[in-house]
């Protein structure tokens, strides 16, 4: 078989794949088997990339989760809380999340011990103002800070299942605390 307009004549050799004798196309593989293989492999490599990225998103719902339940729990009737460091009143939608050892590839990511409600200012601004942070902490039990600093420094992964479980389990417990609060 010749292509249009060539004078290279093309050869029948056996496929690796089905064993037929057939025109090659690709690494020793007729046009079908070729076909076939590149959807396995896209498929494999999707499979793959599906996993790393549902940790990654089950990380993100429970850090959400998470902190909405963080600040529900320290929130009144009427929605309000108390900045942990500047003691602002701030309605629970508009509050932050503040974590005293950073969540990244922390196991303290989400130990109640090692959050606390707060503004914006206070932890966006000021970057978690952490001396003060940590005072406060010490005022609430001796040596808190000292020890989520030596556990925070230990690395976690968190595994697919525990997200899930985590994700639940958040989801619950805000339906519950949301019942308190008077709309």
């Amino acid at each position: 078989m010749r292509g249009f307009n060539s004078t290279i004549q093309r050869k029948k050799k056996r496929c690796l794949g089905c064993q037929k004798q057939e025109f090659i196309f690709s690494h020793g593989l007729c046009q079908n088997c070729a076909k076939i293989k590149s959807v396995k492999d896209s498929d494999e490599k999707e499979q793959g990339e599906e996993e790393t990225e549902s940790v990654a998103i089950l990380k993100k719902d429970a850090d959400i989760l998470f902190s909405r339940v963080v600040r529900l729990r320290a929130a009144d009737e009427r929605g309000m809380l108390s900045c942990f460091i500047c003691s602002t009143p701030v309605h629970y939608a508009a509050a932050q999340n503040m974590h005293y050892v950073h969540r990244e590839d922390s196991s303290l990511r989400y130990h109640v011990k090692n959050c606390r409600p707060g503004c914006k200012k206070c932890n966006e601004y000021l970057d978690g103002n952490l001396k003060l942070y940590a005072e406060k902490l010490d005022a609430e039990e001796k040596d808190l800070s000292e020890w989520l600093y030596l556990e925070g420094r230990q690395r976690y992964k968190f595994s697919r299942e525990e997200l899930k479980i985590a994700i639940g389990d958040y989801s619950r417990e805000i339906r519950l605390l949301l019942t308190k609060i008077k709309k």
